[in-house]
């Protein structure tokens, strides 16, 4: 046979084209809407948006369409369908120009005969040295010290104009600097060579004492010998026991040590005792990686110490977002105090107030950066949003001391010491010019700009009131810039409790001389309202990436929608009203930088903090994806912020403790005010009430924030620890028993951590956790159940069973369960609030419990969903009805009340997809 030849070869293939047309790509419409009034020109934009199962293996099939043309966009997949892998969210960045208050449609195309071929005009590069990042954008070039953290080691725009000059030895500091700390003793580290054996607690110092660097180092397993860097040899002393330096300057209590993993002859610790009034700079880079690279966005990722590496007074974690073609820089700053903080004879974490073990206490906390703006420099200060900045020709600063607004005071004085926002001093925010009060006002933008002959830098922090006290400063003459992410005009001195982090974006903008202030005020005030990409609620839950998902539906599910609606302070016509979530977090001043993103626990001690518990960030994402309403959306991007940082104990692992690394604290106790131990209640962490992985699994999905993927990743890996979940298989003969609200914590948090890493030691422990509960509906024995909390089990299972449907006994398990659900209803007011279930399959209890009959209904669906059986859709329909009848109690009001059930009455996506189908289908009339 004769071969073809090239030619031929391509007749052929079009001839085959032809016959076989290329496979229609799916296409997103997706919506980008400006709702702050701010003209926006070659904005950034980052957003995941979600792709049904088993549609998108590859992100180079996809591209980014506007006005029938493609546009340059970058892909990543944050999030996979497991264990299948294909994408499940997509991460997308492009970039945007809009006039404020209006509106865009662009579409999102994907498929195999897809290829993205749009480029932008420049695109950001990197180039590593052990010494250096440097990072060119198109716009500017940027090098990062990647040995000590200086925020920028040097500036330089296209034209070869530098606004920031490398450092020099005589320059001032810059980079993060804290200040005027509370005399303490550093966190003991252990040297690389111990492997992480053992970890010292606490050491307690003279008050007198000076700074001094010290080194335990064991002689044997038992015996320590401690010398200081001046000093020289203080003493030796015994695992186990007190211990007291010679100068008596240190000591060391017997409790001080863990007593579940011995140390070893040879191993050393180090740790630097610092007096009142100690000052720590940003000093060394201990980690430093590229996490991101792309041609329209790049991230890269430091971790470095306040103080010297060998004793840090604190440590911290910055990203940086560089952006192609553009000289602005997104940084997210975490302060982070990674002490233990003491813990119970069991091994687990004590409660830590305010001022309790290994409490770090300080008057201040900035990032400084120098500037070479050239002469004639001025100060342009952002005040309340929309308003003409003021302009200093020498330098200036703006103080957020409260959050302004009618409630300001709200906690104001010592008897709510020690909380935060106690030690307020006056309403809003003043700006001050050579120290004198130029102007005041209630709620700053929280920008600043600095410009001379040479250029200048728009400097701004995200939610700057929402999260005071803050401050922006320019030094005279333009010489440097000052971010107080924690001012030291405040009144009262910042507290961060052991396994504390906070998080604060701040954006750099650089730029030439020319160019007008109004375009600069643009950039500081769209900072705290970034765009966003919104495909339509029927699409999103059409891709079930947020589970079950019911499009809002006022016309058909009215009663559930108005409570929602009441929920974020919108009541629609005819509807009485007013009291709202929205108002509840403003009346009870739920701002600053520990407490904004919660909400108040307004059906009791109004004060206390709810926590985020039972999900409810995770709800707030999927009432805002069913919606589209920003109410939702800002509800939910405080809240997931909020439990990265401040719901959850993070500090390193060592072996010996339970895991306390990635624990979370849970609402404030009952009737608790919530003000000496602000986020944190009065227990040790428990599985009952772990909860945060789905939401910050989610945020980081919808974002691509890192630090929520950092701790979703943390609150998995502590459900693996032994209070938590199973450490061996267990046998289901002998595992007999309703699974109840912390088993639900628990495997929760497990598939969270699973479907965001893959990590196969999760899967395995879900699993475990799956079989300890191998309930059969007739157990031998049984207490009386929370009916309820065993319905966040069901809704749990429910999710594995999903993702593995052919695990048999956990399909079995999940059944028995609804069985003894749909048993334990009763024909006219719903779930019983106590159940238990007999031998004989009967189910006896009593109490009725109003908004949880809407997630009842939700786990009654699902059994529908399996069996086909309309017994269940029927029990499921009166449970919603009577959930939403009676969401706050029996006969109440149609609105919100109170946030637990607010709560309560978010669930319920679940029945009416299920109901909707069912209406829709024959077989389910």
């Amino acid at each position: 046979m004769r071969r073809l030849g090239r030619r031929n070869l391509v007749v052929v293939a079009a001839v085959l084209a032809a016959a076989w047309p290329a496979a229609a790509a799916t296409q997103v419409k997706l919506t980008l809407t400006e709702r702050s009034g701010i003209a926006r020109t070659d904005a950034p934009v980052t957003c995941g948006i979600p792709i049904p199962k088993g549609k998108l293996r590859d992100v180079s099939r996809v591209r980014l369409m506007q006005g029938g043309k493609e546009i340059p966009a970058q892909f990543r997949a944050v999030g996979l369908w497991r264990p299948a892998s294909s994408v499940r969210w997509l991460l997308v960045d492009c970039r945007a120009t809009l006039k404020g208050g209006a509106r865009q449609q662009l579409v999102l195309e994907y498929g195999p005969d897809v290829t993205g071929r749009a480029r932008p005009a420049s695109a950001v590069r990197v180039g590593e040295s052990p010494a250096a990042y440097t990072v060119s954008t198109g716009a500017a070039r940027f090098r990062l010290n990647r040995k000590q953290f200086t925020l920028f080691d040097e500036v330089r725009l296209a034209d070869g104009t530098v606004l920031v000059a490398p450092p020099g030895r005589k320059d001032a500091p810059r980079g993060a600097l804290l200040k005027g700390l509370r005399q303490t003793v550093t966190r003991p580290l252990p040297a690389a060579a111990n492997r992480g054996r053992a970890h010292l607690i606490t050491v307690r110092r003279a008050d007198k004492a000076p700074q001094e660097d010290y080194t335990l180092r064991f002689v044997t397993d038992r015996r320590f010998e401690l010398a200081g860097k001046r000093s020289g040899a203080v003493g030796r002393g015994e695992y186990l026991k007190n211990f007291a330096s010679k100068d008596g300057a240190i000591t060391i209590p017997a409790d001080a040590w863990l007593q579940y993993a011995y140390p070893k002859s040879g191993d050393v610790y180090t740790f630097r005792s610092l007096p009142d009034g100690t000052t720590a700079a940003s000093e060394a880079i201990t980690q430093s990686t590229v996490l991101e690279r792309g041609p329209l966005r790049t991230v890269i990722r430091m971790k470095g110490t306040l103080g010297p590496a060998s004793a840090p007074a604190m440590e911290f974690t910055a990203w940086y977002t560089f952006y192609a073609g553009s000289a602005r820089v997104k940084l997210a700053f975490t302060l982070e105090n990674n002490n233990h903080g003491g813990r119970t004879p069991s091994g687990n974490a004590r409660n830590v107030d305010i001022g309790g073990i290994n409490c770090v206490f300080f008057d201040g906390m900035s990032l400084r950066l120098p500037l070479a703006v050239g002469t004639g420099a001025a100060t342009a200060v952002g005040q309340k949003f929309g308003a003409d900045p003021l302009v200093a020709a020498g330098g200036a600063e703006i103080y957020q001391d409260s959050p302004g607004g009618k409630h300001w005071d709200r906690y104001r004085g010592a008897k709510f010491h020690p909380r935060p926002n106690s030690y307020v001093s006056f309403p809003g925010y003043k700006v001050f010019v050579a120290e004198q009060v130029k102007a005041t006002g209630q709620r700053a933008a929280g920008w600043l700009d600095v410009s001379g002959k040479a250029g200048g830098v728009t400097v701004a922090v995200r939610d700057f009131w929402q999260h005071f006290p803050k401050s922006l400063s320019a030094e005279t003459g333009g010489r440097a810039v000052t971010v107080g992410l924690f001012p030291d005009r405040w009144a009262g001195q910042f507290a961060f409790r052991s396994g504390e982090h906070k998080t604060h974006e701040v954006l750099f903008d650089f730029h030439a001389p020319k160019g007008d202030l109004g375009a600069r005020r643009a950039t500081g005030e769209a900072f705290s309202h970034p765009l966003r990409l919104e495909a339509a609620p029927q699409w999103t839950a059409a891709t079930r990436a947020l589970d079950d998902l019911h499009p809002f539906d006022i016309e058909g599910r009215r009663a559930y929608e108005v409570r929602n609606l009441s929920t974020i302070g919108v009541f629609p016509q005819g509807v009485r009203g007013g009291m709202s979530l929205v108002r509840r977090i403003e009346e009870q001043l739920f701002y600053g930088w520990m407490d904004y993103g919660d909400v108040p626990m307004d059906f009791e001690t109004a004060s206390g903090q709810w926590g985020l518990k039972y999900d409810m960030d995770y709800h707030m994402a999927q009432q805002y994806a069913r919606t589209l309403r920003p109410q939702w959306w800002r509800l939910f991007d405080a809240a997931a912020r909020h439990v990265a940082d401040i719901d959850v104990h993070h500090q390193p692992h060592y072996p010996g403790l339970h895991f306390v690394k990635g624990g979370t604290w849970a609402h404030s106790l009952h009737d608790s005010p919530g003000h000496k131990n602000p986020n944190r209640n009065r227990n040790h962490f428990t599985k009952d009430l772990a909860f945060g992985g789905r939401g910050t699994a989610t945020y980081h999905y919808m974002t691509g924030n890192w630090k929520a993927h950092d701790t979703c990743l943390e609150l998995s890996e502590n459900a693996m620890a032994r209070y938590m979940s199973p450490q061996a298989e267990p046998d289901p003969a002998k595992s007999d028993r309703m699974g109840a609200r912390g088993d639900a914590c628990t495997l929760n948090r497990l598939l969270a951590g699973y479907l965001l890493s893959g990590d196969q030691k999760l899967l395995t422990r879900a699993r475990w956790q799956v079989k300890s509960c191998a309930f059969t509906g007739r157990p031998t024995k049984h207490r009386p159940t929370s009916l309820w909390s065993s319905v966040f089990y069901m809704m749990a299972l429910a999710r594995y069973v999903e993702m593995f449907p052919d695990d048999a006994p956990a399909k079995a398990y999940l059944l028995a369960h609804l069985a003894t659900l749909r048993k334990a209803a009763k024909p006219d007011t719903g779930i019983l609030y106590t159940i238990t279930p007999k031998p004989d399959g009967t189910v006896t209890g009593k109490g009725t419990c109003s908004h949880y009959n809407i997630m009842a209904a939700d786990a009654l669906a699902i059994a529908y969903r399996l069996t086909g059986d309309k017994a269940y859709l029927a029990t499921a329909r009166r449970c919603f009805e009577y959930g939403v009848r009676n969401a706050c109690w029996a006969n109440g009001p149609p609105t919100y009340v109170q946030v637990h059930s607010a709560n309560g009455a978010m669930h319920g996506n679940v029945y009416m997809t299920v109901a909707a189908q069912a209406d829709r289908s024959p077989k389910g009339r």
